[in-house]
């Protein structure tokens, strides 16, 4: 990599970000030119086709991409190359020539003997000073006859690829750490997006306003229960969509490159995928922790549950980005990956009994791949455990007598809960991981 970056002059923006959709511009045109072919060398490819590869070039980059293809046809590569107006030294480098007028073959030959033929076969001789590319462009618009067609193209000798076996691969831990820093300068800019963050804010805000001192009003009644339970609920489903939605999209746009390298041995895909998805899960997984702080005391919750509470909500969003992930690795096409995360979170929070709390037996189990469901009870268990509401009857527990909260999954304890979200991350990641390395196969 070091080697073609000299050769193709990119050194000096080596530690530049490319540009992008979502990213400013920090290179020339030129400059993109010149990464888009050293990208391909990188692969190590036995034959390299280049359209028009020094378009847009100056004349001294040109000739350095055209120095590079020069060596890898002497390494024993097959180079072939589409150029508008090259100059003479480029142009005459070139062991063969093909020239073409109106898709009809007008030259094949030797590069050094096309002016000679073509003024030849034209009866128009090449004029001093007029460049070789140039003058054969004016011969072959005017209408010159194709010249006799050469006994043969000078036998090019096949020269057997060299035999060395390939390079030993990198450490895993190199591979790693290599590909971890590609990511981040990848993208960077979009771990803290704007208008993503404009959306949890404004939405944290406004829920810290409208339940402000709710769970913390005395005596309790059914009112206000269900009313702090409601942004109990409203945080694991806020956080759990938009996570998901977003890490869908962590693994479609790089599949094309990511077959290629890995075609080309570059590196394991696990090296990849604990690569790409280690900045985006610390970053999407503590964004719902730290938004607790907004309105957990606010609120009124109990001080004693604030820890609980965030580590429920970690887990959640680690469920979440993980269910994105399998998502987006198996489903590669955008809009059929989106209508089955919002099939999967409506199905299974249907019959998790949020909005029904009589499910068909035969269904029930659909409820259970909910973790949301999981979030929730645990969320509720860590601030009404042990608490009392006034009610009909005088005084009733909340866990036990509400006809709702009491259909929460798992015992007493949110032991069960906690583990049942750790085991849909580790799950839903592995699936991914699964999915990931049978699509770049």
């Amino acid at each position: 990599a070091a080697a073609t970056l000299k050769a193709l002059g990119l050194e000096s923006c080596a530690d530049q970000a490319i540009g992008g959709a979502n990213v400013r511009r920090e290179i020339s045109g030129g400059q993109r030119r010149r990464v888009t072919i050293g990208h391909e060398l990188l692969l190590d490819p036995g034959l390299v086709l280049l359209d028009e590869p020094t378009s847009g070039l100056d004349s001294h980059a040109a000739a350095k991409i055209f120095a590079l293809l020069v060596e890898l046809k002497n390494g024993g590569r097959a180079v072939l190359a589409t150029l508008h107006q090259p100059t003479d030294f480029m142009m005459l480098g070139f062991d063969a020539l093909h020239l073409l007028r109106d898709s009809r073959d007008v030259y094949t030959g030797r590069a050094a003997g096309a002016v000679t033929a073509l003024a030849a076969a034209s009866g128009v001789e090449k004029p001093p000073g007029v460049p070789a590319a140039d003058f054969l462009l004016d011969v072959v618009c005017a209408g010159a006859p194709a010249p006799p067609a050469a006994s043969e193209l000078d036998a090019v000798e096949e020269e057997a690829l060299a035999d060395a076996g390939p390079d030993a691969p990198l450490p895993w831990r190199r591979q790693y750490a290599l590909l971890l820093r590609r990511c981040f300068l990848a993208h960077r800019l979009d771990l803290v997006d704007p208008m993503f963050m404009a959306n949890v804010f404004s939405i944290m805000i406004l829920a810290t306003c409208l339940w402000s001192g709710e769970a913390a009003k005395r005596p309790r009644d059914e009112t206000s229960v269900r009313d702090a339970a409601g942004l109990l609920f409203l945080a694991p489903v806020y956080w759990a969509f938009q996570i998901m939605i977003t890490s869908l999209q962590t693994f479609p746009p790089d599949f094309d490159v990511v077959t290629k390298e890995r075609a080309a041995g570059l590196y394991s895909i696990s090296a990849y995928f604990v690569a790409r998805t280690s900045i985006d899960t610390v970053t999407s997984c503590l964004l719902s922790p730290a938004s607790a702080l907004l309105y957990y005391f606010v609120v009124g919750y109990r001080p004693s549950g604030f820890g609980w509470h965030v580590l429920v909500l970690f887990l959640n969003s680690l469920a979440a980005h993980s269910a994105g992930l399998c998502i987006g690795a198996w489903v590669r096409n955008m809009k059929r990956a989106m209508t089955l995360q919002t099939v999967y979170m409506l199905t299974t929070m249907i019959c998790g009994g949020f909005y029904v709390t009589r499910i068909p037996t035969w269904l029930e189990w659909v409820g259970d791949l909910s973790f949301i469901r999981y979030a929730y009870s645990a969320l509720i268990k860590i601030e009404y455990a042990g608490a009392h509401y006034d009610c009909p009857k005088g005084r009733c527990r909340v866990l036990g007598d509400d006809a709702q909260l009491k259909q929460l999954p798992g015992g007493p304890f949110i032991g069960i809960q906690l583990a049942a979200l750790a085991a849909f991350g580790v799950g839903f990641r592995l699936l991914a991981f699964w999915g990931l390395k049978r699509n770049t196969a």
